[in-house]
């Protein structure tokens, strides 16, 4: 489900400094209890990699904590994954 809040980020490997993929940020929702998120196209990621997200002038590392939906058609793939986030830092 896309809400009004969400934004497209850089998404990249955990140690790499510049973003290599594109990502849907998807803030979660208190009330029904839903954490954050972001659904992306690669198949580069998995469930419990470490990641680094470009939030404007920001890097916030997280974790691809938990799979919500995955999709496949024909040789892209998208997922969606719940985030744990760790440490945040000014670029």
């Amino acid at each position: 489900m896309l809400g009004f809040e969400s934004e497209v980020i850089g998404l990249m490997p955990s140690g790499r400094q510049e973003p290599s993929y594109r990502a849907v940020f998807l803030p979660g929702i208190k009330a029904l209890k839903r954490q954050d998120s972001i659904v992306y196209s690669s198949s580069g990621f998995s469930v419990g990699k470490f990641v680094n997200m470009r939030h404007g002038e920001k890097d916030i590392s997280c974790r691809l904590h938990k799979l919500i939906n995955s999709a496949s058609a024909s040789a892209s793939a998208v997922s969606h994954v719940e985030l744990l986030f760790y440490v945040t830092d000014s670029v």
